[in-house]
């Protein structure tokens, strides 16, 4: 899976097409509008761990509260803790650096505006996206 360092892409759910926005403070899907909140760029933490940085709001992809199954998805201010670390898998998954948990839509219901939590990886198509660059 080619990244594009520096550039910003859209992480879209395969299944559903709706993509991740961090316009509130729990991230959630919504439908593609193309705002900043829904743009997205990779900052390389450590080789093969990744930031995942919000244009609209220039914080980082967290794990609300630490490494707990079933947390919120939120953005904060970067502070490099394991919880804002994250491995972006050929499969499709997005999974943190600390503890196996996917980047997930919550109880696989696939509606604009659900909230996105940690859930640990199934690989099911709730916690499969694609990074597509604008």
């Amino acid at each position: 899976m080619a990244h594009c360092h520096g550039k910003y892409a859209v992480i879209r759910n395969q299944k559903s097409g709706l993509v991740l926005d961090a316009n509130e403070y729990v991230v959630k899907v919504q439908h593609f509008t193309g705002f900043p909140s829904q743009l997205w760029k990779l900052e390389e933490a450590c080789p093969g761990k990744f930031f995942i940085v919000n244009k609209g709001n220039g914080k980082v992809l967290d794990i609300q509260g630490g490494l707990n199954n079933g947390s919120n998805l939120i953005t904060y201010q970067k502070h490099g803790g394991l919880n804002q670390q994250w491995y972006v898998n050929s499969d499709g998954t997005i999974v943190s650096a600390g503890g196996n948990f996917a980047v997930d839509i919550c109880s696989e219901k696939y509606a604009a505006g659900n909230n996105l939590i940690a859930y640990r990886k199934h690989g099911g198509a709730n916690q499969q996206f694609t990074f597509q660059y604008q």
